[in-house]
Formats: structure tokens, C-alpha cells, sequence
């Protein structure tokens, strides 16, 4: 069936006409009643890698893509966009000179682009979400190369990301702008965000934004949703695949009036097919059901003040252990890992815009609130982990922008009240926060631009945290910019739910007995540049980031087989990260990106310095996208190469009972079919193509109640190869 499919895939490229046509035009800037042509300015096609660079007279001559849209700019002019029709073969444009107050991104149509933000931002539109399966936010991160998603063990089903070498605790994950995926949901909250419900993602690398906190070390992840001023009616997407796990998603806009929308969406997914790919009686892909639901407002006025409210609620289910087939003799034992969560969250918004004219200020109030209960037992009631989250969010912010500066300024305030439980400790907590924060915009040095952040809370346990944190964007041409970053962050750390997948074993549980806030600094720089080359547009991007912990909660496997230590740092923690990645469209129906990531991340455990177990240090990322030049077909492929890397040491467990001290690098393919008509699409692809997994993932995995076992040593894929066919209907 594998190959019957691959064949399909190949046959479809080779048989494929390839189209050609030329698109050719002028570029012209208009300054105080001057109409002259610009040479050196950039055109690109909306959301591709696909462009080109005009010549000393303005002129350009660019392949038609897939999309219909042209991005033209040009330093001092403002971007403009203009529709391409089928039939047009020539274009006019022209760029007005003036300030871009507001921050301009190249949005992707259908692929992952660099925006033009100040702090390195990666774009991920709902098109390149769709060239996969994406089922859930963690599934979305597939093509990126800079964020990474495993599953943290092989019991609990917990996903984790890797953003710059460190753990996805470090990286703020927002919900349009407002930080929701935080405290206990950070275990399993990437499943809680449906890919469907997804309308983009934002990466932001480096200390983020002084406006939404004092967290955020490594970076922001910012998720919108799609909204019902914009979206269509109706929308469906089912999907199967041939381990038993379907998925259905709904989504629905209701236009009240003109002013108010309203919209809908509904998710549910169910997995009970007992995976064992490795053949040794334990679960590798937690059983799972999940049922979601949004529900969302918005309001415009005639003057141009703006309302919305978002509600959501879910529940969700996980179920791991020995398989029920797995019991084959009388000392054998039976062990279940059962994780079972309902939360209820909101957020709402309201602006006025403009607050004043002269200076123009905007006003802005966020509100928002969390409810979450959840319940993780591991193998029998004297290991079980209860715990409840309340959470409260407001913030009031105001903008004012003059001619080259842009302030932001505001109040804010955050109460999370945690009651949790596990082995009888009770690590209950109140938090208190009230902060308050600027942030300054400057543009009124030619081709640069920096952004400067400072803020201060009060946490009542911990006192006051200052946060400062600095941006810099200089433009050398309108397709090169280098980027400078360094900030600093805090953190406080649950150190139960934060590191649920480390319990997955019997080893004995030590807690430190004063755990103080985790802070880091962090530093970065980027190099991004468009040239062309044998008539094709390359896009190029390197990076550096390091953070340097003055204190972190560390999870130390390291100082026994038979012990979690979970205290603060003693002595060095640091992770340094680089990237290299590069653009480029052989032909006008295909774009590729091939990037390479390095890590060197460290930190002092078993009493000594050493790299973090269980990553891979290196990592080679490969995509393709092919669209045919009438857009019904598409195929998208990506393969992947991780290094090895570094296990814990289990050198003192009988030798039968033993991991290796460091892992093999594998390899991992993907690729995805989709046909479109007129108002739905069918995909088909098949994941994990050469069906590699962590062949042994659990250390006496049919006898889990004895000393050696082990579940959280997990560094490579425990998912089989597995085929998926699904369907989009979208109703205009």
C-alpha cells in the first residue's frame, strides 16, 4: 500500500506540466510630486520565496506562482500590494513615500516566511498548516525549523517543544496576544488547541515583548484564531488514519450585522488503538478522547471601537500502561498511567481607537481567566497527582505614536491561585502580581529601528521582579536586515506539572526544599538577505541566540538510577543555538527550504557540567511544496535527520535492565497529497515513512512496580508509520 502511494506521488510530479509565464512590470516611487523609478526594490509573491529585485530603470520580470498576489517595497516607501489577474501579463506599480507606523509583515499565503518585525518572527499562515495534517497545535510545528515537538515520555502522552536549545517552559505561549498556555497547562496544552481552530502562528525568538510579561526567556509563540469578521461561513475537516484515531472539527460565522459576528467552533478526536511498536507489552501512543469547544464575539462600531469575547471549554483524556494482551505470567503487573483534565478559559478585548487624535492614542483592556482540573495517577493511588488552577488576567494599555517614536505603556495585574497535590505534598500557592510597564518604538534613524522595553511586578512571595528588554533591526538594503536582541526573564516554576513526564518510573521523587524563581538572560542576533541567482530568488537566514540561567529548576536524573532530584541550580546552565536555513524556488511551482540547527546546551547535574539529555544536539530539516499551476493538486513532502545525543546513565541496573549512554541519530520522512475542488479538498499522506522508533523506550516494561522501571527516557519517535486521509469543506 506504502509504495502503491508513493508511485501515486511520483507519477503526479513527473507527469505535471510546469508553468512558466512572466510576469513583467515597473516600479515607481512618488516623493512631494516626484514620480521616478526605483532600482533595488523587492518583489515578491504574497506568502512564497518566489521574487525578484528591480533593475536602475524600475523593471522586473518574475515568474507566475500559485498565488495571485505581488508584494512590492522599497526602504522609505510604503509596502504595497497589488491582484495579478490570470490574463494580466504586465504590472505598474507605484510606492508612496512616508513612515510605516504600524509593523509590516510579508504574511505567508501558502508558506513559513521571515516577517519584517523588529524581533526575529517566524509566520506560519493556515495554508502551510494545511500541508500537513495538523491535528493539534503540537502537530503544527512540523515544518518549522526552529521549534521541535517529541513526545517528553513514553507513558504520559505529554508533547514538549525545543525552541533555542531549552525546554518549552522558557517560551511564552499567548492566544492573541494574551498569555493562556501557562502554569499547569503547560504540560499538555499544545493538544488543547485544535490545528483547525488555527488561523496563524507567530515564533518571536529571544527575551520577548516587556507587554506581556515578565516570562517568555527563549521566546513567544503567539496562536490566532480564526476570527469571525473574516472567516467563511461553514467549515468541516474529518480526518482518519490507519491507527484507529479520528478526528472531527467544525467551525461556523455568524454575521448578526454589520457590526456584530459571532462564530463557533467544535472539535473531537478519539485514539483507542493499543500501539506497541517495539513489542515489549507496554503502550508507546497513549490511548486518548478529547471534545472542545469555542465560542467568540466580535464588535465594531461606526467610529471604530472594537469588542471581543472568547470562551472555551474542554475535556481530555489520556490512557497508557501495559497493554491488556501484555500480562503473561503471575509476577507479570498490570500498570495504567491515566491523565484526566476539564478546563474552562475566556478572554476579552476592548479598544477604542482612537483614544485622542493629537497625539494619536489608542486605548486598549484585555481580560482574561483560566479554571483547570486535572488528574495524573501512575500505576497506583500512592502516586497520583491532583491539582487545580485559577487563574485572572487584566491589562490596560495605551499607545501613542508621533512621527519616528511609538510609545506603549500600561498597567497590569495576575492571580493564580494553584492547589495541587502529589504523594501526599501538598504544593498549594497564591500568587499576586500587579506590574506595570513601557515599551518605546524609535525609527528616526534611517534603515533602523529599536525597540526598548523595561517593566516591574510585585510578587507577593517573591518580591519585585524588573524586567528590560531591547530589540534592534537595522536594514543594509530593502531584502537584508541584521537583528540584535538581549533581554532578561523570570519565571516561577511548578515543579510537579512542569515535569510530570520525569514521575513515569519508580525511581524515588526529592523535591528541594526552598525553590526560588527561575531568571535567565538571553542574547541573539540574525542575518536575513534576499538575493537572485541563475534568475531565482534565494532567500538566506542565520541566527545565534544564548541564554545564560542565574538560576534554573533543574531535573536532575543524572545523580542516581534510582532518584529525581528537583532543586534549584548548582552551578552552570547555559544553552547556545544556532541556525542556518535557505529559501528557494527551482521553478515556479515548487519551493524548497533546507535548514541545519546546532545546539550546545548545558546544564549541572549528577554534579558536574554536561549536555541535556535526551536531544539531539544537531538537526537537518528538508521540505518541499510542489502546487500545480491551476492549484488542484499540491504535494508536500519533509524529511528529517537528528543526531544522537546523550541518555542518563543507568549503568548501577542489571545489565538486561540497562539503556546505552548515548543514542543513535534517525531519520524521518513525511509527505502529504492534496486534491482540491471547488469547494472541499481531500488529502492523503503517510507519516513516518521509514517506520524508525525508539525500539526500547521502557526499562522493565512488564514488570513496572519494581526499582528498575523506567518511562522517561525517551528521545526518538514511538509512533509507527501510519497512513491518514481526511477532507476540508469550506462553504463560502
Amino acid at each position: 500500500m506504502y509504495k502503491t502511494i508513493i508511485a501515486l506521488l511520483l507519477f503526479i510530479v513527473c507527469s505535471s506540466p510546469v508553468f512558466s509565464q512572466q510576469i513583467h512590470g515597473k516600479v515607481f516611487g512618488h516623493d512631494n510630486g516626484t514620480h521616478k523609478p526605483l532600482a533595488g526594490a523587492s518583489i515578491r509573491w504574497l506568502g512564497t520565496n518566489k521574487g525578484a529585485i528591480t533593475k536602475s530603470d524600475g523593471s522586473f520580470a518574475i515568474e507566475r506562482a500559485s498565488t495571485d498576489t505581488l508584494v512590492a517595497s522599497y526602504v522609505g516607501y510604503m509596502p504595497d500590494t497589488t491582484i495579478i489577474s490570470v490574463s494580466q501579463v504586465s504590472v505598474e506599480i507605484t510606492l508612496i513615500a512616508g513612515f510605516q507606523t504600524k509593523e509590516v509583515s510579508i504574511t505567508a499565503e501558502t508558506g513559513t516566511t521571515i516577517s519584517n518585525a523588529v524581533a526575529k518572527t517566524e509566520e506560519i499562515s493556515n495554508r502551510k498548516l494545511e500541508q500537513s495534517a495538523c491535528c493539534s497545535l503540537a502537530e503544527s510545528f512540523e515544518k518549522s525549523p526552529s521549534v521541535e515537538v517529541s513526545f517528553s515520555d513514553a507513558a504520559t502522552g505529554a508533547r514538549q517543544i525545543q525552541l533555542l536549545g531549552l525546554r518549552g517552559i522558557y517560551t511564552q505561549i499567548l492566544t492573541e496576544a494574551i498569555p493562556t498556555i501557562r502554569g499547569m497547562a503547560t504540560n499538555f496544552g499544545l493538544e488543547y488547541i485544535p490545528g483547525a481552530f488555527i488561523k496563524s502562528i507567530s515564533i518571536s525568538k529571544g527575551a520577548a515583548s516587556v507587554t506581556n510579561g515578565y516570562e517568555g526567556i527563549t521566546g513567544q509563540i503567539n496562536i490566532n484564531y480564526k476570527q469571525p469578521q473574516d472567516d467563511i461561513p461553514f467549515f468541516a475537516n474529518v480526518y482518519g488514519n490507519s491507527m484507529e484515531r479520528v478526528e472531527l472539527n467544525l467551525t461556523s460565522v455568524q454575521n448578526i450585522n454589520e457590526n456584530w459576528q459571532t462564530m463557533a467552533m467544535v472539535h473531537g478526536r478519539i485514539f483507542n488503538h493499543e500501539q506497541d511498536g517495539n513489542d515489549d507489552g507496554f503502550i508507546d501512543m497513549p490511548k486518548f478522547k478529547q471534545l472542545n469547544g469555542i465560542a467568540r464575539v466580535f464588535h465594531r462600531s461606526e467610529g471604530g471601537n472594537e469588542f471581543q469575547l472568547l470562551t472555551k471549554g474542554l475535556h481530555d483524556e489520556y490512557t497508557s500502561g501495559t497493554t491488556t494482551h501484555g500480562i503473561q505470567s503471575e509476577t507479570d503487573h498490570e500498570y495504567e498511567i491515566l491523565t484526566r483534565t476539564n478546563r474552562f478559559e475566556f478572554f476579552s478585548k476592548f479598544g477604542i481607537n482612537p483614544l485622542f487624535e493629537s497625539p494619536e492614542t489608542n486605548f486598549g483592556f484585555q481580560l482574561s481567566g483560566a479554571w483547570h482540573d486535572t488528574y495524573t495517577q501512575f500505576g497506583d493511588r500512592d502516586k497520583e497527582f491532583k491539582g487545580l488552577q485559577k487563574t485572572l488576567q487584566a491589562k490596560a494599555i495605551l499607545s501613542t505614536e508621533f512621527t519616528d517614536i511609538k510609545f506603549i505603556y500600561g498597567l497590569s495585574y495576575l492571580f493564580d491561585n494553584y492547589d495541587e497535590k502529589f504523594i501526599h505534598k501538598d504544593f498549594s500557592r497564591n500568587e499576586s502580581v500587579p506590574g506595570m510597564f513601557a515599551e518605546a518604538t524609535y525609527s528616526g534613524i534611517s534603515s533602523l529601528t529599536v525597540v526598548g522595553g523595561i517593566r516591574a511586578d510585585y510578587h507577593n512571595t517573591f518580591g519585585t521582579f524588573f524586567t528590560s528588554r531591547i530589540h534592534t533591526k537595522y536594514e543594509i538594503s530593502d531584502v537584508t536586515f541584521i537583528r540584535f536582541s538581549t533581554g532578561n526573564g523570570t519565571r516561577i516554576a511548578n515543579v510537579v506539572s512542569d515535569n510530570l513526564s520525569a514521575f513515569a518510573n519508580t525511581r524515588e521523587i526529592i523535591f528541594g526544599n526552598s525553590i526560588q524563581p527561575e531568571k535567565a538572560w538571553n542574547y541573539g542576533m540574525s542575518f536575513t538577505t534576499s538575493f537572485e541567482l541563475f534568475s531565482k530568488v534565494f532567500t538566506f537566514d542565520a541566527e545565534f541566540y544564548r541564554t545564560d540561567f542565574l538560576n534554573q529548576v533543574v531535573v536532575d536524573l543524572d545523580n542516581s538510577e534510582s532518584l529525581v532530584i528537583i532543586d534549584n541550580l548548582k552551578g552552570t546552565s547555559y544553552s547556545n543555538s544556532g541556525l542556518i536555513q535557505l529559501n528557494f524556488a527551482p521553478i515556479s511551482t515548487i519551493d524548497l527550504n533546507i535548514s541545519y540547527r546546532l545546539i550546545d546546551s548545558k546544564a549541572t547535574t549528577g554534579g558536574k557540567l554536561q549536555e541535556r539529555p535526551l536531544i539531539s544536539p544537531q538537526r537537518v530539516l528538508a521540505t518541499a511544496s510542489w502546487t500545480s499551476p491551476e492549484k488542484e493538486w499540491q504535494i508536500d513532502g519533509t524529511a528529517i535527520w537528528n543526531s544522537g545525543g546523550r541518555i542518563p546513565s543507568t549503568v548501577n541496573n542489571p545489565d538486561s535492565l540497562r539503556f546505552p549512554d548515548n543514542f543513535d541519530s534517525f531519520f524521518r520522512m513525511n509527505a502529504q497529497i492534496t486534491k482540491r475542488f471547488e469547494i472541499f479538498d481531500i488529502y492523503l499522506g503517510v507519516e513516518n515513512i521509514s517506520n524508525f522508533i525508539q525500539k526500547q523506550a521502557v526499562i522493565s516494561p512488564k514488570d513496572p512496580h519494581n526499582e528498575f522501571f523506567d518511562a522517561s527516557l525517551v528521545w526518538g519517535p514511538l509512533d509507527n508509520r501510519l497512513v491518514y486521509i481526511g477532507a476540508r469543506l469550506r462553504i463560502e
